[in-house]
């Protein structure tokens, strides 16, 4: 499949840097570059995520009756359970302790949101 190509114009210092981190991962400079793109893609989508989480939770704290369903599709519902479901066969795999350390992290983190101290959930 043929590929695009862009050009980035960047100071000598910061290229010397990315080369330098490049070859500490064993990768190229082009496929370094194009992890980091990733990797700022996909925090982004987090951070958006995250932010969408906290206006629903924010929604329902002022009041609503039920946790504002419309909010979220089928669709993100599954993209979840499915992320979910595969995190925990790939930490499985490496470590079983990991998603019990995960599953409490995350119960934490919901409860920051929610302003639970009590660990309610």
């Amino acid at each position: 499949m043929p590929k695009d190509r862009i050009t980035l114009r960047l100071p000598p210092d910061l290229i010397a840097f990315l080369t330098a981190e490049a070859g500490r991962h064993g990768l190229s400079l082009t496929e370094y570059m194009k992890n980091l793109i990733a990797r700022g893609l996909r925090d982004q989508e987090t951070r958006e995520a995250t932010e969408e989480i906290k206006n629903a939770i924010a929604e329902f704290q002022q009041g609503a009756t039920c946790f504002p369903a419309d909010n979220i599709s089928r669709l993100q519902l599954e993209a979840i359970f499915e992320t979910r479901e595969l995190l925990r066969e790939l930490a499985t795999l490496r470590d079983a302790m990991m998603v019990t350390r995960s599953k409490q992290t995350a119960q934490e983190e919901i409860n920051k949101l929610l302003g639970d101290s009590h660990g309610n959930s």
